[in-house]
């Protein structure tokens, strides 16, 4: 997670991330493709399984450069957080060499949430063709259990599949896994919605959108990672999610201390509805996330924030999961059911 927070990212220019996630999968010897989009699909383990396919986006709210005064948001920040000047740091699209990018602030904002808000910007110096920003905050600091981040919305969320499938490696645990990485999602779902219309992953998976969602009651910071019944606009599959909450009961076997929350986070969107709107069976897990999207709560840009126990406990879910995907996600219930059912038919009918 430390490695890839140094990567700056947005909409359409997740070149720099892209290329740190295809070097962990060469490191780990894991098979992968990369379609015609840039979206990735990494793979682990036996082809005639069942595979769970959790998926992650690669960028987060950033901004385009127009030209060397002026830039345009890309992704969902409150208008509020520009209406005092923010550093910015500015990157080419290209990765030539490493760069600490060029320092420059934000001076004015025009523009509406649903039209894209357009920057005036002083730069220290000529950006080149194709550019792109990020805000200048520190790329990654530990305080506690609290790890700060300038971009945690989803970068954490490819952390977290790439130490699950290198989990699953040093197992050799006996299941079938896609990682998928995918681009655009802050602009529209754009990288995920193509890939699922292309079925370039298997319809019967699993899927398992993996976000970094805003806090919220009963979805708290450091109380575990959360599976996600649904967001602001579906729920999602149960047969899905009974994998979710198997892997939970799984764990809690070996650990009874351990914390995973379950709540219909209704805050945002995540890229469970595309895949749900295609086919595949869906479901999702968040990480709590302090600041979310970079603003603070006086509306200033800060970093985001969340508990790194959240995210250990995430990996964990992931790999058993993947571990569980064939497995009857409800042992027992059916037969309680069934006898319960016989047992009491006949008072039933006597109560007519």
């Amino acid at each position: 997670m430390t490695e890839i927070s140094a990567y700056p990212t947005a909409s359409f220019y997740e070149a720099r991330v892209a290329s740190y996630i295809l070097g962990e999968l060469d490191r780990l010897g894991l098979p992968y493709q990369q379609d015609e989009y840039g979206n990735i699909i990494a793979s682990y383990g036996d082809s005639s399984k069942k595979p769970l396919a959790i998926v992650s986006h690669m960028d987060h709210p950033g901004f385009e450069v127009l030209d060397p005064t002026h830039g345009r948001l890309l992704g969902h920040v409150r208008k509020e957080c520009f209406e005092r000047p923010v550093g910015v740091l500015v990157f080419p699209s290209l990765i030539t060499h490493h760069s600490s990018g060029i320092c420059g602030r934000i001076m004015n904002v025009e523009g509406s949430g649903d039209e894209g808000l357009l920057f005036d910007l002083e730069l220290e110096s000529a950006p080149a063709e194709n550019s792109f920003g990020v805000w200048d905050l520190p790329p990654f600091e530990l305080q506690g259990h609290l790890a700060y981040m300038r971009a945690i919305d989803d970068v954490v969320g490819c952390a977290a599949i790439l130490l699950a499938l290198e989990e699953m490696a040093e197992r050799k645990s006996p299941c079938r896994c896609r990682g998928v990485f995918t681009r655009a999602e802050e602009t529209g779902f754009i990288g995920a919605g193509n890939l699922a219309k292309q079925k370039t992953i298997p319809l019967d998976a699993i899927v398992v959108s993996l976000e970094t969602s805003k806090a919220l009651p009963g979805a708290e910071i450091g109380g575990g990672p959360v599976i996600r019944v649904g967001d602001f606009e579906r729920t999602f599959d149960d047969r899905a999610e009974s994998i979710l909450r198997a892997a939970w009961q799984s764990l809690k076997k070996d650990n009874p201390e351990v914390k995973v929350q379950r709540q219909l986070m209704s805050g945002g969107r995540c890229e469970a509805g595309v895949f749900m709107l295609e086919g595949y069976l869906t479901t999702a897990m968040a990480l709590p996330l302090g600041n979310y999207h970079n603003m603070g709560e006086d509306m200033t840009i800060q970093p985001e924030y969340i508990h790194l126990d959240d995210l250990a406990t995430c990996v964990e879910l992931l790999v058993r999961a993947a571990e569980l995907t064939e497995h009857d996600p409800t042992p027992g219930f059916r037969e309680r059911y069934q006898s319960k059912a016989e047992k009491f038919k006949g008072r039933l009918k006597g109560a007519r």
